[in-house]
């Protein structure tokens, strides 16, 4: 940062200029520059930015025709890219899109995806606290292990606090087919706390194909903790 005194003809300057900014304060004027202000990442960030660079780096370690598979995929089951709906991706893209995702919480890698229909599960779940138990039960629509389910949950919240959301922490990620998930140890180490009767916390369930890449977007829910 640098004190500025001005002239006879130029008396203030306020404002972002190029890569500068000017202003003022009891001190008088100040220039600073903005190229050497640097944000740090957050730990999601990072973690999101290391899975997408293990998909691509992956991906030119598959072998002809593991990429063939792939692009057969694409063609059977075109998906529209998300900023341009006329536009599908190719087998390169999805294999990037559903690994860096799972890449996140899991180090599955689809190699050879089959063209097989997959229908994936809907959930529609609870959350139930007892005696050193706090359980989360599925619902599903229809029990399938053709798919993994990544399960995350946010710190709990009392019902008598007015709040719009909390950000969902990742705890387990497991075959779809289970139909509860005892999650008292996972989340004690994470929280430190155990939800209670009556209090609310944000879950999203992530599905995600075990021999195919379907990948629907997370369900999310605001649950009220409930006894046996």
């Amino acid at each position: 940062m640098a004190r500025i005194k001005f002239g006879s003809i130029v008396t203030e300057i306020h404002g972002k200029i190029g890569g500068t900014i000017f202003q003022s304060n009891k001190h008088g004027f100040s220039a600073k520059n903005t190229n050497n202000i640097s944000r740090s990442l957050s730990g999601s960030q990072i973690n999101s930015q290391q899975a997408l660079l293990k998909a691509v780096k992956l991906w030119y370690t598959f072998q002809p025709d593991q990429q063939l598979a792939w692009n057969n995929y694409a063609a059977t089951y075109p998906q529209p890219c998300k900023h341009n709906p006329s536009s599908f991706l190719t087998g390169y893209e999805l294999f990037v899109k559903y690994h860096s995702t799972v890449f996140q919480f899991a180090d599955a890698v689809l190699t050879y995806p089959v063209t097989t229909p997959r229908t994936p599960p809907v959930p529609s779940p609870t959350l139930v606290v007892g005696d050193l138990s706090f359980t989360l039960f599925p619902n599903w629509d229809v029990i399938s292990n053709y798919f993994y389910c990544n399960v995350a949950i946010s710190y709990p919240v009392k019902s008598s606090v007015n709040f719009v959301g909390c950000k969902p922490r990742v705890l387990i990620n497991y075959y779809s087919d289970v139909e509860q998930f005892n999650l008292y140890d996972l989340y004690l180490a994470k929280f430190g706390i155990i939800p209670n009767v009556g209090d609310y916390c944000f879950v999203s369930i992530q599905i995600y194909g075990t021999d195919t890449p379907i990948m629907p977007a997370p369900s999310k829910f605001k649950l009220i903790v409930t006894a046996p």
